[in-house]
């Protein structure tokens, strides 16, 4: 579903090569985890491939078509894509279900329609008691779990995580990771994960592993 073809980013007029000629591909359905020591260049690459950034050289395509040329970008993104970060980048006077449903009001969407996806959403993330709730009245977990909800407001093809276990403590991040998981699988979701913990890679499909630009090694099956 994604091919990734020598893609290059560079910075600062080439002095600085986050990315130095990157190709994989990703299936349709399956679990990749990106690996490597920070600065490598797994940040850099999920936001080249969720079209968040244009890469110096190469091409990524998504479904066949070269992310460039699906115009306007910010509509591809919004109905393909779902994005959970590290920390959950919900705005904090918006309710959990106000924030769950942002990515579809630039689809033209009825008001009661996007209200009763978020909601069925989080319901499903068991947040059903905290809909009404502002973000700084939950917990960490809780907030990370709505941030997945509104990952999953469109129903996109591709979910991109980078470190989405990082800013909650081991049991919260192993219960979020196992959601993620199997949300992928029961959607036949895409799914690629930016991660430097060996267990979060342990749960996906294959594993690529980045250094300093470049990939260290063939990616294979876990």
């Amino acid at each position: 579903m994604i091919s990734i073809r020598d893609v290059k980013k560079y910075y600062e007029g080439g002095l600085v090569k986050a990315l130095d000629g990157i190709s994989f591909e990703v299936e349709k359905g399956e679990i990749m985890a990106i690996m490597g020591p920070s600065g490598c260049g797994k940040s850099t690459l999920l936001n080249l491939i969720g079209a968040l950034d244009v890469p110096t050289e190469g091409e990524i395509c998504f479904a066949g078509k070269n992310i460039r040329q699906y115009v306007p970008v910010h509509a591809f993104r919004a109905k393909s894509i779902g994005f959970v970060f590290q920390f959950h980048h919900l705005i904090p006077n918006l309710s959990l279900l106000e924030n769950v449903e942002l990515p579809m009001f630039s689809l033209p969407v009825a008001r009661s329609v996007r209200r009763r996806k978020a909601a069925d959403l989080l319901k499903e993330m068991g947040l059903e008691e905290r809909t009404h709730f502002l973000p700084t009245r939950v917990s960490g977990g809780e907030r990370q779990r709505a941030a997945i909800a509104r990952a999953m407001m469109n129903d996109p093809q591709l979910l991109l995580a980078d470190e989405p276990t990082g800013s909650v403590d081991t049991v919260t991040g192993t219960a979020i990771l196992n959601f993620l998981v199997a949300l992928c699988r029961q959607k036949k979701m895409s799914m690629v994960i930016a991660t430097h913990n060996h267990e979060v890679a342990a749960k996906t499909d294959r594993i690529l592993r980045i250094r300093n630009g470049r990939i260290e090694n063939t990616p294979s099956r876990v």
